[in-house]
């Protein structure tokens, strides 16, 4: 049974137990009392079974970003392998090709811009880059001040916590 499908049925019974009311003696029906304890429980269980899968949800994702992580630093050795053994038989054949059946190594042109000294070259050649990020602290600081900052506002959020 789903939980809301448990918060249903517990509004259900909170009303059966309403409706059992005796209005001399006060008494309500102790089936109906059972019946909301019994579903209680059940919600309580399914709080805490999901409770229990969510953390391991937050664990997977934890070691999977410690995996990416080490994946990443193996992947970085290896380029940097690769790049120096690239370097090594560049050297090592100075421009000149080989061939075995299992491997061709040969060399075609290339041309890259070298730029020194940016600060020489005539401003028809540079590319001004603007970038703007919020400064999402010194925001929030003005608008719990009472300020007002035009195009942003506080958004209160109640964020589940599971430990």
């Amino acid at each position: 049974m789903h939980l809301y499908e448990i918060n249903t049925q517990i509004n259900d019974a909170i009303s059966e137990i309403m409706a059992s009311v005796d209005p001399e003696t006060g008494e309500v029906s102790q089936e109906a009392v059972d019946r909301l304890t019994e579903l209680q429980i059940q919600r309580d269980e399914k709080l805490d079974n999901i409770g229990a899968y969510m953390k391991n949800i937050a664990s997977d994702i934890e070691a999977l970003k410690t995996e990416e992580k080490a994946l990443a630093s193996r992947r970085k050795v290896k380029e940097n392998e690769l790049e120096n053994l690239k370097k090594y038989v560049s050297l090592q054949l100075q421009g000149e090709k080989f061939e075995s059946p299992r491997v061709r190594f040969s060399f075609r042109r290339s041309e890259a811009v070298k730029i020194p000294d940016i600060t020489m070259l005539p401003k028809k050649y540079l590319i001004k880059e603007t970038t703007f990020k919020a400064d999402t602290s010194a925001i929030k600081e003005a608008l719990k001040a009472g300020g007002k900052v035009k195009g942003a506002f506080l958004d209160e959020r109640n964020n589940l916590q599971i430990k």
